[in-house]
């Protein structure tokens, strides 16, 4: 946690608190930017109020609006107005269409939607038969009315005045419905308070940013990553926010450059793309002093060496905030960190009985301030009350307490590897096989055996290099102990991911090994001497 900072009380945990504040203390600060736009701390108060009050007069108080935008500077300024008028920002990932799609509109209930015109025709395709009625367009778009619904331009926003007044805003107030990644079954709403988007954010907690900061937000603002640790996490700091429209491997130190970014939150496979490029003598010479990469990768040091940069990271959820952080300078591969203030956390095995530090078991977290988690999934009570058994949030993530009190994350629980009655990290394994000279990434998971999980690893290759599975199988025994090396080798175009990033492995494991090479059937063993081959002594 940042020295001498506190967090303040639960109901002045608000986004309408975080930006009067900045208006008021430092008015001309350049609050945020992206390629084309630049805006002040008040000019960012006053277009949020009006936001806020041409929302209002379409979906009154606490009424819920889906935002399907891109990573703009006006994109923040629409949650940052339903936030500040105390409605329910709904947001879409930019990327659904279809059923996919309408389930989610219909789902969230909302009245009204916030839609770039690029996405215009597929959401009002996907609206029809849902409580929408009002969809205003950023951009240019030709229709005016779809069915029952009244296509608005965005002058409805742009053109607004200041309301004299917008309704007082706490803390326990509900401020998103957040949709989850999906990445154990279907994708459920969260309802979260405006306390838990402040404390998922805090710099007081995350140690980044503070108002000398330039923060860099590459994450989408669909996501709690890109949102509330990117753009609000510099909000409350009094940094800068640079939203860059996505990632950009290629040319992300030169966008930082040119904002003069010193911070930035990365998840794994940005990290590890950028680690990845070509050394150049300059690689120290970037802007950056920190960033906070969450899960750590291997090369950890290295990277930090390598760029001049401390690395900080954390472990959240979008149910949770932020439970665990680890200080810039101190994250290491695997840890997760250290738990923060406001929660009770333990590790836990099937039957909710507390396992001794040093064992696995599934991490779970309560709090006694209700507010800074979930309060349910939407519609969901049967879900709300299994995920809160007990009076505890089980997180499904497997997990570990260290000698040193710092959380290990091992995978989740429908992920996690037992093999020949042995834990087998994916993590660790990865890592081994993503430093083999042909793997551009990997991703491992279980496969059901004769008696526990084989493990199968899905590869994808550097362009132009070719791999011979005999000769990854070599390089992953000489590295790893002789049960965690893959049984099964499947080489892929590239892995499926969630927004956020994370790679989604249901779908490697329900493909089975039918079209994967078998290391087994190739008469490729692997003992705790070695490999053996056949034919060979």
């Amino acid at each position: 946690m940042s020295e001498g900072l506190l967090l303040p009380p639960i109901p002045e945990r608000t986004v309408p608190q975080v930006l009067a504040r900045a208006a008021a203390t430092s008015p001309d600060h350049p609050s945020l930017l992206d390629d084309t736009t630049s805006l002040t701390s008040s000019e960012v108060w006053d277009t949020a109020r009006r936001r806020a009050g041409a929302l209002l007069d379409v979906v009154g108080p606490g009424g819920r609006v889906l935002t399907m935008t891109d990573n703009t500077v006006d994109g923040a300024l629409t949650w940052l107005g339903l936030a500040s008028g105390g409605m329910v920002e709904v947001p879409v990932n930019t990327a659904y269409h279809g059923a996919v799609l309408a389930r989610q509109i219909q789902d969230s209930g909302a009245t009204a939607a916030v839609v770039e015109a690029a996405y215009l025709d597929r959401f009002l395709a996907a609206s029809e038969g849902t409580a929408v009625r009002t969809v205003v367009v950023r951009g240019s778009a030709s229709v005016t009315t779809s069915g029952r619904i009244a296509v608005a331009p965005a002058t409805l926003l742009d053109d607004a005045g200041i309301p004299g007044g917008l309704p007082a805003v706490d803390g326990t107030d509900p401020m998103a419905l957040m949709y989850t990644s999906g990445t154990t079954g279907r994708s459920k709403g969260v309802v979260v308070s405006q306390a838990h988007a402040y404390t998922y954010g805090a710099p007081q907690l995350l140690g980044a940013a503070n108002a000398d900061d330039t923060a860099m937000v590459v994450l989408p603002l669909f996501h709690v990553g890109g949102q509330w640790a990117g753009v609000y996490n510099a909000l409350i700091g009094g940094a800068t926010a640079y939203i860059a429209p996505r990632f950009r491997g290629e040319t992300f130190w030169a966008d930082a450059a040119r904002h003069d970014c010193t911070y930035a939150l990365l998840v794994v496979a940005m990290a590890t793309f950028l680690h990845q490029q070509p050394r150049r003598a300059d690689d120290a010479e970037n802007s950056f002093s920190r960033l906070f990469i969450a899960p750590v990768l291997q090369e950890a040091a290295d990277f930090a060496a390598r760029f001049d940069v401390e690395i900080g990271t954390g472990y959240g959820s979008t149910e949770a905030g932020t439970v665990f952080t680890a200080g810039f300078g101190q994250a290491r591969p695997g840890g997760c960190g250290w738990p923060r203030p406001e929660l009770q956390t333990r590790i836990v095995d099937a039957e909710d009985t507390p396992v001794p530090d040093g064992a696995t078991g599934e991490l779970v977290v309560r709090t006694s301030q209700p507010a800074i988690m979930m309060s349910e999934y939407l519609g969901m009570p049967e879900e709300t009350a299994t995920a809160w058994r007990g009076g505890w949030y089980h997180t499904g993530d497997a997990m570990y307490v260290d000698t040193d009190g710092q959380y290990i994350y091992v995978d989740r629980l429908g992920d996690a590897i037992r093999r020949r009655g042995e834990n087998v990290p994916s993590a660790d394994v990865e890592s081994v096989l993503n430093a083999h000279p042909a793997v551009f990434e990997s991703a491992v998971v279980g496969v059901p055996g004769a008696s526990e999980h084989e493990v199968l690893a899905a590869v994808v290759l550097r362009p132009g290099r070719p791999l011979d599975p005999t000769d990854l199988i070599v390089w992953a025994a000489e590295r790893l102990p002789h049960f965690m090396v893959p049984r099964y080798i499947r080489v892929i175009d590239e892995l499926e991911r969630t927004p956020s990033g994370k790679i989604r492995k249901r779908p490697l494991r329900e493909q089975g090994t039918g079209d994967a090479w078998d290391r087994e059937r190739a008469h490729v063993h692997v003992g705790r001497d070695g490999v053996r081959m056949a034919g060979s002594a």
